[in-house]
């Protein structure tokens, strides 16, 4: 840094040094318009002399400062420009009246809403016709062929139940429960009863072929007991929905379990049947043995 300063002054020195020899002769000079014009000429090419020195110092400090991080004085740094605070004010004064037309829209949307509710509750009313197609009532066990004799198969395997639909329409019975007083059996998936017809429930499918079997009765044969087997001194048959609750139920013999009294047992061949298909007062008066069973009828 003192090489620099040292130059600095050396170059202040000439500049004097300048300044003093024309002053010497101009002691000498005539005086009048000579004298200024040769003074304004003189000054002049002192100024750019300075103003070539000054420059060729500044850049030697700017390298300097480059190269060892020392600071430019301060005669040699640039004064900022003036001109680019003006255009930052200009666009204040554009968004003021954007915001003005903001709040005039705002209240436009708000009564939209409002009608939007009242077709809500025109939908609400229509899951409730969803459940008609599917009457799980006035669907009753019709006729109990319990004690097969020989003309008409083997015991268990050629037992029935019948249940009758007593509705206009068909009834999809499918997931129904037919059971005994110990085990139970679900119906298929598929299982229709005809408007006011009939389905006949079996342990075998050969059961079909001993008795005769009008046409447009559904028939499910189980593959297995009706329960654990239909007992002929006593037992119970229930009819369940798909959500285990009872629809109807018989009993006869010697158990009690649909009701007391029960329905009074009958010879092996003979069938215990619902006097009126029509009538269900859960007691045993709603039930006659029949001498000739007719499934399906």
């Amino acid at each position: 840094m003192n090489k620099y300063h040292t130059k600095f002054f050396s170059i202040l020195l000439l500049a004097l040094f300048i300044l003093l020899v024309p002053a010497t002769s101009l002691a000498a000079y005539d005086a009048g318009a000579h004298k200024r014009d040769y003074i304004n000429r003189w000054v002049a090419r002192v100024e750019k002399q300075v103003a070539r020195m000054m420059e060729r110092y500044c850049k030697q400090f700017t390298r300097y400062e480059e190269r060892y991080g020392s600071n430019v004085p301060a005669f040699c740094e640039e004064e900022p420009d003036e001109p680019e605070p003006s255009p930052s004010q200009s666009p204040s004064p554009s968004p003021n009246p954007s915001p003005s037309i903001s709040p005039s829209s705002s209240p436009s949307p708000s009564p939209s809403p409002t009608p939007s509710p009242s077709p809500s509750p025109s939908p609400i009313p229509s899951p409730s016709p969803s459940p008609s197609p599917t009457p799980a009532v006035n669907i009753v066990l019709s006729e109990v062929y319990y004690d097969v004799d020989d003309l008409h198969g083997e015991e268990t395997a050629n037992e029935w139940v019948e249940v009758r639909n007593n509705n206009d329409v068909e009834a999809n019975v499918s997931g129904f429960v037919v059971a005994d007083g110990n085990s139970s059996d679900v119906f298929p998936d598929g299982t229709v009863i005809p408007a006011n017809g009939y389905l006949l429930v079996t342990n075998n499918s050969s059961t079909t072929s001993f008795w005769t079997i009008p046409s447009g009765t559904s028939v499910v044969a189980l593959g297995s007991l009706i329960g654990n087997g239909l007992a002929t001194g006593g037992d119970v048959v229930y009819l369940k929905d798909a959500s285990a609750v009872v629809v109807d139920a018989v009993s006869w013999g010697s158990s009690t379990a649909a009701f007391d009294p029960a329905v009074p047992g009958v010879a092996e061949g003979l069938s215990i049947a619902r006097a009126d298909s029509s009538t269900d007062t859960n007691t045993a008066g709603d039930w006659v043995a029949l001498a000739v069973p007719t499934p399906g009828e």
